[in-house]
């Protein structure tokens, strides 16, 4: 089900600018959005995106091979942008491995942005990115660097563990390792499940967190959801609708899988249920909405979901006009 291939043109790209020379020797295991992304635009290593950005690289670092002209000649501006804006998250098989990461990044870079209970977060704009400096465009929206401290004893084991078909790819050591369900979503358009963590008693800051998850991946490359992930997006708006937000005025824990754990206030839960709110239109324009879904939420009163009573009536209206004509 897991396929191993080697591609050298990602690797390229891993190697000079996603992770810092001082991790390159470390072993790290690279999964989540910025692989997945370099597989979907640069996967195959000859199509026109693979060749456009190999004929700029190419370009800019001939100039910049020679000192004496990249103090007259300006090699940033023209390197093809990308719309890449997410983290770059970073596993290793052992604590030892990753303490050992952890000191090589402290020793480069004197200072890292934050520890929490799940990662060690640095800029990534600080790390001295090998070809960052020269094309400073290509993943110019990555921020963070993240080293998630869960250990994943195998690029197989993690994505394994993954809750989403669509994330289910990871790269160490010069191989990518893809799950043939992630090749499948993506070829429906379909945002779907392999490890339902709904199928699980969650706290209702939990099941917000992973439905936002859910929106995201969807926003991000252009898909549906499935129809088992219809279903949760459904039953959360009803559950959200009775949230009583005086309950949590204290901290509540959010599972995040492979990412550790996090927490949230009640001032997080209600933010978590306005973005879900704010998603409405989004999951309405998907082909698998089903229209019937419109009349389960209609009568929605909670202040947090306005915005979704708001655009149902007036949805409403315009089928019933529709129905006139």
């Amino acid at each position: 089900m897991i396929r191993v291939e080697e591609n050298q043109f990602i690797n390229h790209l891993v190697r000079n600018f996603v992770i810092p020379e001082c991790i390159r020797e470390t072993n790290p295991i690279i999964a989540g959005g910025s692989i997945l992304y370099l597989y979907l635009i640069y996967g195959d290593e000859n199509s026109f995106n693979s060749r456009r950005l190999k004929h700029y690289l190419q370009k800019f670092i001939k100039i910049a091979s020679k000192e004496s002209l990249t103090k007259n000649y300006s090699v940033r501006g023209s390197l093809v942008k990308d719309d890449f804006s997410g983290d770059i998250d970073i596993w290793y098989s052992s604590r030892e491995d990753l303490d050992k990461a952890l000191g090589n990044m402290d020793a480069a870079f004197h200072r890292k942005k934050k520890s929490t209970s799940w990662a060690t977060t640095y800029d990534r704009r600080t790390t001295g990115i090998p070809l960052q400096r020269i094309t400073g465009d290509f993943l110019s929206k990555v921020v963070d660097i993240q080293f998630v401290e869960k250990p994943a004893e195998s690029p197989r084991d993690l994505i394994l563990s993954f809750d989403i078909a669509n994330s289910m790819i990871a790269w160490q050591d010069g191989r990518l390792y893809v799950d043939k369900r992630l090749d499948d979503a993506f070829f429906d358009g379909e945002v779907r499940y392999v490890n339902n963590p709904f199928d699980k008693k969650l706290t209702i800051a939990s099941k917000l967190f992973n439905a936002l998850r859910l929106f995201k991946y969807a926003k991000r490359y252009g898909l549906n959801f499935s129809r088992e992930i219809d279903e949760v997006i459904l039953k959360l708006f009803l559950e959200a609708e009775d949230v009583d937000l005086d309950e949590y005025d204290k901290r509540v824990q959010i599972a995040c899988n492979n990412y550790g754990i996090k927490y949230a206030s009640a001032n997080g839960v209600k933010g978590m249920i306005q973005a879900l709110a704010s998603y409405f239109p989004h999951w309405y324009a998907m082909s698998t909405f089903r229209e019937e879904s419109l009349l389960f939420l209609v009568a929605l009163e909670k202040t947090e979901l306005s915005h979704v009573t708001t655009f149902i009536k007036k949805a409403l209206d315009v089928e019933e006009k529709d129905l006139h004509l």
